[in-house]
């Protein structure tokens, strides 16, 4: 019963750690859009990520065709691609990335209440 419940825990951990990621990231291509003008809070968050790619320069190719090879090819989720990150990537801007600070308020949430709590040492009891 115990490992079960070890295993439902680091689940949730793990699940929470994407969420903040995901959050973090978000986070990140807000303040770039800020950076770039209010006009981008507006245009769809694909056209952001497209245009404003912070990691174009290292990678060599837009990272949101990275992103989605990895959906489709090595996760081997393309189901997950089509209907749902095309979605949120046609949201605007602003909605799309303030889930940003939701994703991180559930994945801080989730990792508080899944993280083991220590037990606090027992006095010795003397007779």
């Amino acid at each position: 019963m115990r490992f079960v419940l070890d295993v439902i825990r680091a689940f949730f951990r793990i699940v929470a750690l994407m969420l903040m990621l995901t959050a973090f990231f978000a986070i990140g291509l807000l303040f770039n859009a800020l950076l770039s003008g209010y006009e981008k809070l507006s245009f769809p968050l694909g056209r952001v990520w497209f245009e404003d790619d912070v990691l174009r320069p290292i990678l060599g190719s837009p990272s949101i065709q990275l992103f989605q090879v990895f959906f489709e090819r090595k996760l081997a989720m393309p189901f997950l691609w089509d209907p749902v990150i095309t979605t949120i990537l046609n949201w605007p801007t602003w909605l799309a990335l303030g889930g940003g600070a939701v994703f991180c308020v559930i994945g801080a949430m989730l990792i508080f209440g899944f993280t083991k709590r220590r037990e606090e040492p027992k006095p010795p009891v003397y007779v």
